[in-house]
């Protein structure tokens, strides 16, 4: 499965690749600003991501363990939650 980020401006006829980064989830906020995660290594520590150029470049900005993996992320506005394995919960604010 390819989990890069591709982008359509034609409700979905065509695509186009717009990062490599390997995204396990993902929420945009608007067109330039999103948040995700990702495997930082082959062992699978995961990390928060950010992009505020519409996901050409991604920017880590928080660990969230050895081995622990999210499996969701919802927000309302500027808040919001990340579920993880095992309960994990992490609330997250934007500024």
């Amino acid at each position: 499965m390819d989990r890069r980020l591709h982008l359509s401006n034609d409700f979905g006829s065509s695509w186009t690749k717009v990062s490599d980064m390997d995204l396990l989830n993902v929420h945009f906020f608007d067109t330039k600003y999103g948040i995700g995660s990702t495997r930082e290594n082959v062992f699978g520590d995961e990390v928060i991501v950010e992009t505020r150029d519409g996901g050409v470049t991604w920017k880590k900005i928080r660990n969230l363990g050895d081995f622990v993996f999210s499996l969701d992320m919802d927000f309302s506005q500027k808040s919001g939650i990340i579920g993880g394995v095992s309960g994990y919960m992490w609330k997250y604010i934007l500024y």
